[in-house]
């Protein structure tokens, strides 16, 4: 019996250390595995803005002030309408920023004596979710709440296949208001064009008085160990391996400077490599040389499929103008699979008239072979779906490509 006994003993402390996480690797490392998760870490930062958001500082002025210059202009007796863009490639804090935004607000009508902050109405919502999950009428009775709001905030108004339409119709329905939308680089300039155009014409009528926007790219090198510090804050797993935090932070500090301090992807490459990798890890923190191996480190993360900034110019660099077309396209694709190359064609030879198949035919090599070479440096990945084969950027590079976009203009597309 005393020897059964032992045995459930065993049994009971086996269990007790797999409950708490020890029994996994990254606990060796002072990791705690259950929250060394990309999604986990994300949906943390976002619903924490207030303890997780790094260098939104000048920004939150900014856009605060706005909220203040609408509230002037009422008390003034005026019926004023604000549009608000916040651009910036995918990862690099625009959801956090809206986030700390509305917990800003919310602390503002803590001080607001007179109440003006607290009366007005505001309406969040993301442009991809809802026109995933609602149907025509949802999306109807959507609308008319965004409308009857005074501040109205459209994450991922970018997804939308006509924003410039469906903001138009927004902006004339409102009474007044602040219209704040976030959207990536490519798809905010394609915009662009024809909205500045709209803005001062047909909408001067209903009242829109200024056209402001917001630039979030990447973090500056100063704030890349606060960063660290407030992930390392969340993924601890308290134990007595704290003595690695501090070459865990130059291996996060690799891929920060590799991927041009875009928050999310500086996160999602240093949480996909350790755990692809950490067997490779924990040798290198046992012997305490992080940057001996930076080389070997920086292939690894080619390796589980990172290209860093360099990588991306060089690649641009080489690629022919059919080429930058073709990334056009790929890169505008609202299609959550991709884009088809029957699909490309059209736009990269628009002198082919639309009933001419037969010639339209003779072009798909060429869009083949380009399509081929960009998915053989690493750009692409595609899905099968019946016979057709879709193409899109691996989540892994657009970021890089969306900040090198923002950063060239769009001029390069024309």
């Amino acid at each position: 019996m005393a020897e059964f006994d032992d045995i459930l003993n065993a049994a009971l402390e086996g269990y007790r250390t797999g409950l708490s996480g020890e029994s996994h690797p990254l606990f060796t490392i002072g990791i705690d595995a259950s929250k060394f998760k990309y999604e986990r870490v994300e949906d943390v930062f976002h619903s924490n803005p207030d303890k997780y958001t790094v260098n939104l500082t000048d920004h939150i002025r900014k856009i605060t002030q706005y909220l203040g210059y609408y509230l002037y202009r009422k008390k003034e007796g005026k019926d004023i309408k604000l549009d608000i863009a916040v651009v910036g490639p995918t990862g690099s804090g625009k959801t956090q920023f809206i986030e700390t935004f509305l917990k800003a607000v919310d602390k503002l009508k803590e001080k607001d004596l007179k109440g003006e902050l607290s009366k007005l109405e505001t309406k969040k919502v993301n442009m991809k979710v809802i026109l995933h999950q609602k149907d025509d009428e949802e999306l109807e009775e959507t609308f008319y709440e965004l409308a009857s709001s005074e501040i109205v905030i459209i994450d991922d108004m970018w997804y939308h296949q006509n924003p410039k339409g469906y903001l138009k119709n927004l902006f004339e329905s409102m009474d007044s208001g602040m219209v704040i939308t976030t959207w990536r680089p490519v798809h905010y300039m394609e915009f662009l064009d024809e909205w500045k155009n709209i803005v001062f014409t047909e909408l001067e009528k209903a009242h829109v008085e200024r056209q402001e926007e917001i630039y979030i790219s990447s973090l500056e090198e100063r704030f890349e160990n606060e960063l660290f510090d407030k992930l390392w804050d969340f993924v601890n797993a308290k134990s007595d391996a704290e003595k690695f935090k501090e070459s865990l932070r130059e291996l996060f500090s690799l891929s920060f400077k590799s991927f041009e301090g875009i928050p999310g992807l500086v996160i999602k490459n240093y949480i996909t490599y350790i755990r692809d990798n950490i067997e490779k890890v924990r040798r290198y923190l046992k012997e305490e040389n992080i940057l001996k191996n930076k080389e070997k480190i920086l292939n690894d993360f080619k390796e589980i499929g990172f290209l860093t900034m360099d990588d991306i110019i060089s690649i641009m660099e080489g690629t022919s103008k059919i080429g930058y077309k073709i990334i056009k396209e790929i890169i505008l694709s609202r299609d959550d699979r991709g884009i088809a190359p029957t699909d490309i064609i059209p736009h990269i030879f628009e002198n082919i008239p639309e009933d001419n198949i037969n010639l339209r035919r003779k072009k798909a090599p060429t869009v083949a072979h380009h399509i081929s070479k960009l998915k053989s440096m690493g750009l692409l990945h595609d899905t099968r779906e019946g016979k057709n084969i879709f193409y899109k950027f691996k989540p892994e590079v657009e970021p890089l490509l969306e900040l090198y976009f923002q950063n060239i203009g769009w001029e390069v597309f024309r």
